[in-house]
This record gives C-alpha cells, sequence and structure tokens, in this order.
C-alpha cells in the first residue's frame, strides 16, 4: 500500500509576545496528523505573552509557498513585528497565490488586509480590524470563523482550535 506525503504546516509568530492560548490549541489539533515547523524573525526561543518559550525552527525571511501545505498566523502583542514587513507581505502574497492554505487568528488577519489578499473576500477577526479588512476592499463578517477560498480566520484565541480542525479538513 502506498501512502501519500505527510502535509506540513508552518505556524508563524512574532518572537517577541505570541499568543501562548493560539499556539497550544493550533498544536493540539494538528499534532500527529501534519509535519509541523514554527517560523519567526530570529531563531532560538519565542517568548510567549503569559511567559512560556517556543523552539524557532525556520526564518520567516527564508521560507517560501514551496515550503508548506498551511501557513497560519499567530497573533499576540509582537504581531506588530509582522506590519510593515515586505518579506512577510511578500510570503503571504506567494502563498495566497500559489493557492495554499493562509490561516490568522484575532488581530493577525489584519496583515492580510494590508497585502491585499481579502479584497472582495470574506474575513473575520477581532472588532478592531474590521475597518482595515473593509478598507483592503474585503468583508468583515465577525463570525467565529471564516473560510473564503483559502484564507481561513478566527475572530479571537477561543477558536483557534476550531479554525485549526477546519484547516485539518480543508486539508485531508
Amino acid at each position: 500500500m502506498i501512502r501519500g506525503r505527510i502535509k506540513k504546516i508552518i505556524i508563524i509568530v512574532p518572537y517577541n509576545g505570541y499568543s501562548e492560548e493560539e499556539v497550544s490549541s493550533l498544536l493540539e489539533v494538528f499534532k500527529n496528523k501534519f509535519d509541523i515547523k514554527i517560523a519567526s524573525s530570529a531563531l532560538g526561543y519565542a517568548k510567549g505573552e503569559k511567559g512560556g518559550s517556543l523552539k524557532i525552527d525556520l526564518l520567516i525571511d527564508e521560507i517560501s509557498s514551496k515550503d508548506a501545505d498551511a501557513f497560519v498566523f499567530v497573533n499576540g502583542p509582537g504581531f506588530q513585528e509582522f506590519s510593515y514587513n515586505f518579506m512577510v507581505a511578500n510570503l503571504i502574497k506567494e502563498v495566497y497565490e500559489s493557492g495554499k492554505i493562509l490561516g490568522a487568528i484575532s488581530s493577525a488577519p489584519f496583515i492580510f488586509a494590508l497585502c491585499g489578499i481579502l479584497a472582495h473576500k470574506k474575513a473575520t477577526g477581532s472588532e478592531d480590524i474590521a475597518w482595515i479588512i473593509k478598507d483592503g476592499g474585503g468583508y468583515f463578517t465577525g463570525l467565529d470563523i471564516e473560510r473564503d477560498g483559502n484564507v481561513f480566520t478566527a475572530i479571537s484565541a477561543i477558536y483557534a482550535k476550531k479554525l485549526a480542525k477546519e484547516i485539518t479538513l480543508a486539508l485531508h
């Protein structure tokens, strides 16, 4: 019996101040199903917003859409480091154009809007980014989870596990 290759997911976290709740929920759903790598702006151990740490496997500026089947951006107080980072923007556009899965939680979907990939798409996220999604030509729904094509968004960390389950279904 020939088995298919194991699909890969890259979880992208802020180096200083990632949401531990989001990462924990994603890993709980993805473990034992996918080859999971953690990427950030620096190697070593990223610092969580509650004092935890997470080993970084990859530098975000060294990855491309060819490296995984899904890319999930985690929020947290340190997420601003990705706001106007052109390497991050290029990665997001490349992944989007390749048709691979992009996911983001809470305030993280705003970076998708800044990159222009939410134009004419439905998306959700924390209420404070609704205007950015709308300014980017998207439709802010305020729902718990939203999927429009290959873009998956969740309103808050509470729904990270549900987002991970939706991505898992899409990859199988």
